[in-house]
């Protein structure tokens, strides 16, 4: 998705209908990952909810006019809700632990787990 150039700043909204689209698409891939059951584990229900608010408040942005600055704020906000992503699919797809996948999230370095009874 590219920003918009200074030629066309005019009536440009903060978030573009592509990346309103695909955040659309998203919610949609959600409603399909929470059948599964380790959807339901506490930390990973308070982190959906958290997660849907911020892609419904990204969406509502679509109609706020664009601005440099703004943008540079929305960019990060993305970049939290993309690790956030990553962190959902760890916990209910690859079945990892939730502390462990948050912070491998967060660090963005593979942690490695040691038995301690071998």
């Amino acid at each position: 998705m590219s920003l918009p150039t200074a030629d066309t700043k005019k009536d440009v909204s903060l978030v573009s209908a592509d990346e309103t689209s695909d955040m659309q698409g998203k919610l949609r891939c959600l409603q399909k990952l929470l059948k599964n059951p380790r959807a339901r584990i506490p930390e990973v229900v308070y982190t959906v909810r958290q997660y849907v608010k911020s892609m419904k408040a990204l969406m509502n942005l679509n109609k706020t006019p664009y601005h440099s600055e703004s943008r540079a704020k929305i960019s990060i906000v993305f970049k939290n809700v993309a690790a956030v992503e990553d962190y959902l699919i760890r916990v209910i797809l690859c079945a990892e632990d939730p502390v462990v996948a948050c912070q491998t999230t967060i660090t963005g370095k593979k942690r490695v787990v040691i038995p301690v009874n071998l």
